[in-house]
């Protein structure tokens, strides 16, 4: 999936999308009605290993309190209970119906698939379906336009962020492509610091490049005229960037200040 050498080529997703037939359109709407139909009764928020630890236990206690307390008014009340618990631990894993449905809207190309891969992508136990993902995701993140803005929720949209940090250098590219279309000003504090972070690989350049070309379309729809966040030093810390506390987290004596000649004046 990853490149260890850090020099993936670029994704293969310039030039015009495939035409999307009516069939193609369809059959794809036909499955994201099916994984939302899956997502009302499957939550995959486990490992199969964690489900399984409390699917076993719950059951084996059933078993034995029937076996040993059958005349027991309670048995079949604590019975129905471990029942319930083992319906609802199988609840927090993937089905085979969504795992089905995912693979065969990542062989596809309509956008609206986008949303369902990237809520996909951050299941547990992904095994082989990661890459798959990972890959029709690199093919149509590109091709989303500013009128695609309202599909992604800000579970998207924090999905996408945190894998602009991934090893997966097509992927994080393709991210960077669609944020200049759908980004945020949430957006921007990472963007800029993939923008002014260090190129000492073939990987890094080509995020580098990818960040500074997606930047200008962040700041012309969220900052100020003029300004520029490429514009911070370049020693500047990329922390400095990061939305990660309130004004009272800054300690005073860490902020940058011109010099002062009065104050080297006072000390001679």
């Amino acid at each position: 999936m990853d490149d260890p050498t850090g020099d993936n080529p670029p994704p293969a997703t310039d030039g015009p999308a495939p035409a999307i037939s009516d069939r193609e359109r369809t059959e794809v709407g036909r499955l994201l009605a099916l994984l939302n139909e899956e997502s009302k009764t499957r939550w995959p928020i486990l490992h199969v290993g964690c489900v399984t630890c409390l699917a076993i236990p719950l059951g084996l206690l059933s078993a034995c309190y029937l076996l040993l307390t059958i005349t027991s008014p309670y048995a079949l009340i604590i019975a129905a209970a471990a029942a319930a618990g083992v319906y609802f631990a199988t609840r927090l894993s993937m089905s085979g119906r969504q795992r089905q449905s995912l693979l065969r809207l990542a062989e596809l190309h309509d956008t609206r698939s986008v949303p369902a891969l990237l809520t996909a992508l951050a299941w547990p136990d992904l095994g082989d379906l990661e890459s798959v993902l990972e890959s029709a995701l690199v093919r149509l993140l590109p091709r989303l336009r500013a009128s695609d803005v309202e599909m992604l929720t800000w579970r998207h949209r924090a999905i996408l962020r945190r894998h602009l940090r991934s090893r997966n250098t097509d992927l994080v590219i393709s991210i960077l492509r669609a944020l200049e279309q759908v980004g945020n000003r949430d957006d921007l504090p990472l963007v800029s610091a993939l923008a002014r972070g260090r190129t000492r690989t073939a990987r890094q350049r080509e995020i580098v490049v990818a960040a500074k070309a997606c930047l200008p379309a962040l700041e012309a729809r969220f900052l100020e005229p003029g300004h520029s966040l490429l514009r911070v030093p370049s020693d500047a810390d990329d922390s400095l960037l990061r939305p990660t506390g309130g004004p009272g987290d800054v300690d005073p004596n860490q902020l940058l200040r011109p010099d002062d000649p009065t104050s080297e004046e006072g000390n001679d």
